[in-house]
């Protein structure tokens, strides 16, 4: 076999967070760390079965496998260094240690919360519903994603808000079938709440107290992270605001079809 193998960044992310999880109950260890890269990279190589090629392998992915840790201490699942006092560290480094957030996200975390930690995954699971909730919903998804990728988490919640919004607005234009209606009512007193009840004055119970939940938790975001006054928002606010707009565009998309049934807008 003459190809190098090939390896994603959210491909690695994904293996990593496969081996972490395996290690939370066990007592193994990658000399002194939970993980280390080469172990890692070694681990990968082998279920690839590129045996003969393993030096130039691990050359061409090393520093992808080696990015994919760190992306994982950037969201706080790992933090370089041994995992116990006196543990056995290399000169090398390249070693990780799950942390108490880590553990407790392995542990709880849903597959939808996986997605927040492939960059390329979350972009690709947020951007594949512009088609139906608009140009307004990219832009804001796009800008969403930037600002968490330079780690401005106030603008991130901003832009996840921005974005909820646009999908409000997508969903009133679809059921209402007048834009300039739906503007005005947008941008009225109290517009966003007037919308909404416009949106699901037809809908049964459920579906109406599932769109007011999704939408009072992202507009938390929205409205505070928008005003001018200071609050607190740290990496764990700005990932939950990306959660919790992943959780909303998947339901609008997944239901689209039943939400705006046309016998519902005559």
């Amino acid at each position: 076999m003459s190809k190098n193998p090939e390896l994603s960044l959210d491909e690695a992310i994904g293996f990593l967070i496969q081996r972490a999880h395996e290690r939370l109950n066990t007592e193994a260890y990658d000399y002194g760390y939970d993980l280390q890269v080469d172990s890692a990279l070694d681990a990968f190589l082998g279920s690839m079965q590129y045996g003969q090629l393993r030096d130039q392998a691990r050359r061409v992915l090393f520093p992808i496998m080696a990015e994919a840790a760190w992306e994982l201490c950037k969201r706080g699942v790992l933090r370089p260094g041994v995992s116990k006092w006196g543990g056995q560290g290399l000169d090398t480094g390249h070693g990780y240690t799950i942390t108490a957030a880590g553990r407790d996200w392995l542990s709880n975390g849903a597959t939808d919360d996986y997605l927040l930690m492939q960059p390329g995954s979350l972009a690709a699971s947020l951007r594949e519903h512009a088609s139906l909730f608009g140009l307004g919903y990219e832009q804001r998804v796009r800008e969403a994603l930037i600002c968490r990728d330079v780690q401005a988490w106030l603008s991130c919640c901003a832009m996840a808000g921005a974005a909820a919004e646009a999908i409000l607005i997508s969903l009133a234009i679809q059921i209402l079938g007048d834009e300039t209606k739906v503007f005005s009512i947008y941008n009225s007193k109290s517009g966003r709440h007037e919308l909404q009840k416009a949106v699901r004055r037809d809908w049964k119970e459920h579906d109406a107290t599932q769109l007011n939940t999704m939408m009072k938790i992202v507009a938390y975001w929205r409205d505070d992270a928008a005003h001018g006054r200071f609050i607190d928002v740290t990496q764990a606010t700005a990932e939950e605001a990306l959660r919790q707009l992943l959780h909303l565009s998947l339901w609008v998309g997944r239901e689209w079809a039943r939400l705006t049934r046309a016998e519902w807008t005559t």
